[in-house]
């Protein structure tokens, strides 16, 4: 699965629309497998966000793997009017809808977490595709990207409050202390601002409190 530019599309859900219960998430590669395909000439259907739903169709022959290849388009997601006003309320949430614009994550705004009515922000996050709560020796959540490494190997991300790095939980900040949120479960998906301030390479979770960052005050002599 590619973009445009032929770049590779993680994260995109690709079902063989007759047989509902047969689909697959592409890899940070782009890859994918379905087994059981039905033979004959199937139709498969893909949905990524960020990109315009497609459907393909593939000859399926018994005993031969099809190797395919999918080009998704891009397409712009529009905006409830509601996150202008939180922007103009919250003025550091900037940067959270230019990202949300890009459409390269997974994004929660406040109406989201809201709605949702979870308990514990992890609840959130077990809502994303690739996103695993485990239990750490001390009984505390710990949330793992199944593929979030440069091999696709399990991880744990690293954690943004605002712009800084966060080296405790995430369930430190329940969801009445979240404005918004942004969850990279890969790492080709990170922004780049935030991959030069990573320690290790994996996806990454970025909180917005409710409240404004806090200014780094200069004191003169």
């Amino acid at each position: 699965m590619v973009d445009s530019l032929g770049a590779p599309i993680s994260g995109a859900t690709v079902r063989v629309v007759s047989q509902r219960p047969l689909q697959a998430t592409t890899t940070e590669a782009g890859a994918f497998a379905i087994d059981s395909v039905p033979v004959g000439r199937v139709e498969l259907g893909v949905r990524r966000l960020g990109y315009a739903p497609a459907t393909f169709w593939a000859v399926m022959t018994p005993g031969v793997i099809a190797r395919v290849t999918f080009t998704l388009a891009p397409v712009a997601i529009e905006l409830p009017a509601v996150s202008v006003s939180d922007t103009l309320a919250h003025p550091w949430l900037r940067t959270f809808d230019r990202r949300r614009r890009a459409g390269r994550g997974y994004f929660f705004t406040r109406e989201d977490i809201v709605r949702s009515q979870v308990e514990a922000t992890t609840d959130l996050l077990r809502r994303v595709p690739g996103v695993r709560i485990v239990r750490t020796r001390w009984g505390t959540p710990q949330v793992l990207f199944d593929r979030g490494g440069p091999s696709g190997t399990p991880c744990v991300p690293q954690l943004f409050v605002h712009t800084m790095t966060y080296m405790g939980l995430v369930d430190d900040f329940s969801p009445d202390d979240i404005e918004a949120m942004e969850v990279y479960n890969g790492i080709s998906t990170v922004p780049v601002e935030l991959q030069s301030a990573q320690a290790h390479t994996c996806g990454a979770i970025v909180i917005w409190t409710r409240e404004p960052p806090p200014v780094e005050k200069k004191v003169g002599r």
